[in-house]
């Protein structure tokens, strides 16, 4: 694993995630295993990552867009844990248009937080913002 300063990750559709993770307090940084590259990262003060896999879904897309996703992220929470065995990893996808209700469910119901656009803000569905401020805050407590 090869982590990179925050100048190296695009600004733009990251900005508002950017900005949700520094007001918890994580340090946004850009994990690398080997020329596999999460979105976006951030690591909390207590060592827990946050890893990020942002998709320009579309209504007919979201499904397919939210399974690929959802399989890189495993891969790289997988890695992660294989270099850091003893830090935990939340993982969230970020999707331009918010989710059909029962994809959104599948993905609160695997413990993997689901936000997109809404104007300038981002929405979360169900305990997902709960869970990353947890999350941010000290661990695992909570999430289950």
């Amino acid at each position: 694993m090869f982590v990179v300063g925050k100048d190296e990750i695009p600004a733009s559709a990251l900005r508002p995630i950017v900005s949700k993770l520094e007001k918890l307090g994580m340090t946004v940084v850009k994990v690398k295993f080997g020329r596999l590259v999460p979105d976006l990262s951030a690591l909390s003060g207590w060592g827990g990552c946050v890893m990020v896999e942002a998709k320009k879904n579309s209504r007919s897309s979201t499904r397919n867009n939210v399974r690929q996703a959802l399989g890189q992220l495993f891969e790289y929470a997988w890695l992660y844990r294989g270099e850091n065995p003893k830090n935990p990893t939340l993982l969230w996808i970020a999707l331009r248009l918010k989710p059909p209700h029962e994809i959104a469910q599948f993905l609160e119901e695997h413990q993997v937080v689901v936000s997109w656009s809404q104007k300038t803000k981002l929405a979360f569905f169900g305990t997902g913002a709960l869970r990353l401020s947890r999350f941010a805050r000290g661990g695992l407590n909570g999430l289950q």
